[in-house]
């Protein structure tokens, strides 16, 4: 009976043992899992951009006609598509003769009217005189009242004669202005810088400034453009 009894002892404390492992390992705490390592960069202030693809009418900041103020036959044509120029640059030039006609007719207009004047002024100044001898001889009763009447009315007909001369030759000095501006506008300016971007009208074609204002050129300022899109 003694050897059956050991075993069974040791048997027991054999199965003790791995009950105690058993617990021992259900019951033991959880690893800890490691922490793992995370980038970090400094925050900054940035542009965010965002590419979108679109179909755009791309159009220049500042677009110009020049056209022409008067009249005529396209002369000279200073300019071509793609150049650059200047304010103030002369971009074509309309054959000026029929304005410097103008000017002339206007300016001998006045001349003619100035010799008018001096006809006038030297017959008014006569009728003056007349009627201050009429005046005297009324007053000392040597002139009847009809003849003195009469020559304050020729002297009041004369007085106003030469202000209507007056009147027509300041008229007359306004064409002449007129005339002298359209003889300007026959040379033809870029009124900004840019470039040409189209060329309308061909050397030797005739324009007609009376209907509408014939386009020469188009200017354009390209330095700033502006994107159109849907």
């Amino acid at each position: 009976m003694a050897p059956v009894t050991r075993s069974r002892k040791v048997l027991v404390a054999a199965a003790a043992v791995i009950v105690a492992l058993a617990a021992y390992a259900l019951l033991r705490p959880a690893r800890k899992t490691t922490t793992p390592a995370y980038a970090t960069a400094v925050a900054t202030v940035g542009d965010i951009e965002q590419t979108v693809l679109a179909t755009a009418k791309l159009e220049p900041k500042a677009l110009v006609s020049v056209g022409a103020q008067v009249s005529g036959q396209i002369k000279t044509l200073a300019v071509a598509v793609g150049q650059t120029v200047k304010a103030g640059q002369l971009v074509a030039e309309i054959d000026a003769q029929p304005q410097r006609n103008e000017v002339t007719r206007a300016g001998l207009g006045i001349e003619n009217l100035k010799a008018q004047r001096n006809a006038q002024l030297a017959a008014n100044r006569q009728a003056q005189l007349a009627l201050e001898r009429q005046q005297k001889m009324l007053a000392a009763g040597l002139a009847a009242r009809a003849d003195f009447d009469a020559a304050q009315a020729a002297y009041d007909t004369s007085t106003a004669q030469l202000a209507a001369l007056d009147a027509q030759i300041r008229s007359q000095q306004a064409q002449l202005d007129i005339a002298r501006i359209n003889l300007g506008y026959t040379r033809i300016v870029a009124p900004m810088d840019g470039v040409v971007v189209a060329v309308v009208t061909k050397q030797g074609q005739t324009v007609n400034a009376n209907q509408a204002a014939p386009t020469i050129v188009m200017l354009a300022k390209l330095d700033v453009m502006t994107i159109k899109a849907q």
